[in-house]
């Protein structure tokens, strides 16, 4: 995949509700759903089961935010979904100082990639083992 097909989930979040409950006021158990039926007249719910057996009706989920006065979309697919990473991501320096060590492992036709990375000092990795350090040092074994 591509960096522009990851996208951004945010503005979904703001048309869809995560329910507890189904149309019927009964208690969801997502764990024990085993059928699920999505229909194509009806994008903001979800029907499904809780068995395999035919003779069991199909309960509803509605998703859709119950917004008195604002706009609510006629589908999923109208939702305006922007690229999660609008640019490359960053790289931790010390990941790019490794990265000389690895290229010999590495096909040549690839080297210019790695080599272009950009780097940035404040990345998550870092954060992690700054974080990691830090309690290191706290610990006291008794």
């Amino acid at each position: 995949m591509h960096r522009i097909e990851f996208l951004s989930v945010v503005a979904l979040e703001k048309v869809v509700c995560n329910r507890k409950k189904d149309t019927d006021a009964h208690s969801l158990n997502r764990l024990q759903m085993h059928w699920l039926r999505f229909e194509k007249g009806s994008p903001f719910s979800i029907n499904f089961k809780e068995t395999f057996n035919d003779l069991v009706e199909f309960r509803q989920i509605d998703l859709r935010k119950h917004r008195p006065g604002r706009n609510v979309p006629q589908s999923l697919a109208s939702v305006e979904q922007v690229p999660l990473y609008p640019s490359r991501r960053p790289i931790s320096e010390a990941k790019k100082n490794d990265m000389p060590a690895l290229l010999p492992y590495i096909s040549s036709v690839h080297h210019k990639y790695f080599k272009s990375l950009p780097v940035s000092s404040s990345t998550r990795s870092q954060m992690v083992s700054q974080d990691a350090e830090t309690d290191n040092e706290t610990t006291v074994f008794v």
